[in-house]
């Protein structure tokens, strides 16, 4: 009982650390997972480890989607090709013009009003 009772304090951690990711490193994240599973039976160690990585892999999968998108829409300031310039990926792929890439994930640009 006492080692499930540790694997659930270790999912409440992990979910914690997800959500909060920038109070806890992942060093720190894989510390408290292997103090955790030094005191469970190896049968238990496979699934809270298998549940952790899982985990982990969801949180930076969400951050690499984001990455994803920046870097497909944001446009090339310079570059040795110059119908590049001024252009993201996206625009050159598609041969489409887009909005700035904050504007198609709903947030409104800032903009300085003339002088």
């Amino acid at each position: 009982m006492e080692g499930r009772q540790l694997a659930l304090d270790l999912f409440a951690q992990l979910d914690e650390a997800v959500r909060l990711p920038e109070e806890m490193s992942v060093s720190e994240l894989l510390g408290r997972l292997e103090r955790t599973l030094m005191g469970m039976p190896r049968s238990q160690q496979m699934a809270v480890a298998g549940e952790a990585l899982t985990q982990l892999v969801g949180a930076f999968a969400e951050r690499a989607e984001l990455l994803r998108f920046f870097l497909n829409h944001r446009t090339f300031m310079r570059s040795q090709c110059p119908e590049r310039v001024g252009k993201s990926p996206a625009e050159l792929m598609t041969g489409q013009p887009h909005s700035h890439w904050l504007e198609l994930l709903g947030f409104e640009r800032f903009r300085r009003n003339p002088a």
